[in-house]
């Protein structure tokens, strides 16, 4: 493949192998690649090293917020059960106020979305609770006058009350203060049936001895008498003193079912008043 050259001794003829020139570069070119894979590796090395410690430095991305876990269908249930609630008790409190100014077709409208709700909507342990709401409602919607509408709606107090007070919850009120500017004494008798009202559905004592003591304090209301309403006198002043009457019993009693029962009357003697125009 390659040339030889032969050297002569005094034994005889040896051979000595002569390497061409293009082994030589052959063996330059291995050695130098060598070298560049060799100085390559510690390159390398350093540049993951370096990418390492750039990691290590930036910040870790936030871990994605995990959803909350799905509500229970009885927790749901008593949620939506509530909200339900919470929107009849503004139904209550509209039937007193259109009650207490002797209002009966707009008091019945009322009453008739009480007894309109459905049982389905609320846990057992309501239901039975509910069903006496829906009748004194049913109650209230068939009246035939004031009087009669007044006792029903007293009794959609109590069922409230009673239920509040078997489960050991129900609304909170705020402390109010009667309305000042006041010259015929209207506002703070609207102020005290409310109250009275709020201390039957709570059920709260402290909200009914508000309502009852403000009426205790108050004047009677002294309408004007003259033209038409002359002919009302009677009934307005056989209302009158039955608002007396009833203040005074209001402060002894304890019990719900007592006071939706006098509460109602209380409702009748002012509607009666009031449907007169006075």
């Amino acid at each position: 493949m390659g040339r030889t050259c032969c050297r002569h001794t005094k034994a005889g003829r040896t051979y000595a192998p002569f390497v061409s020139t293009l082994t030589l570069r052959t063996l330059a070119a291995v050695v130098v690649l060598t070298a560049c894979h060799a100085d390559s590796r510690p390159t390398e090395k350093a540049g993951d090293a370096k990418a390492e410690r750039k990691a290590e430095s930036e910040p870790a991305e936030p871990e994605a917020k995990q959803p909350p876990p799905p509500q229970s269908a009885l927790a749901k249930a008593r949620a939506d059960a509530t909200a339900h609630m919470e929107a009849h008790f503004e139904q209550g409190r509209t039937l007193q106020r259109k009650l207490v100014v002797g209002d009966l077709p707009a008091a019945k409208q009322v009453a008739t979305q009480i007894a309109a709700l459905s049982p389905k909507s609320y846990p057992a342990e309501w239901l039975p609770f509910i069903a006496s709401m829906r009748g004194a409602a049913e109650t209230t919607a068939r009246a035939e006058d004031l009087a009669a509408a007044a006792a029903g709606a007293g009794q959609v107090a109590g069922a409230c009350g009673r239920c509040h007070e078997a489960l050991g919850k129900g609304p909170r009120f705020a402390t109010t203060e009667p309305p000042a500017d006041d010259p015929t004494g209207m506002k703070a008798h609207q102020w005290a049936a409310t109250r009275m009202w709020e201390g039957i559905v709570g059920p709260s004592d402290p909200a009914w001895g508000s309502g009852t003591q403000r009426f205790a304090t108050l004047p009677e209301c002294q309408p004007d008498l003259g033209g038409e309403l002359a002919e009302a006198l009677p009934s307005i002043e056989d209302a009158r003193a039955r608002v007396g009457e009833l203040t005074q019993r209001a402060t002894q009693v304890t019990d719900v079912d007592a006071r939706a029962r006098l509460y109602g009357d209380y409702l009748g003697a002012c509607a009666t008043c009031h449907a007169t125009g006075c």
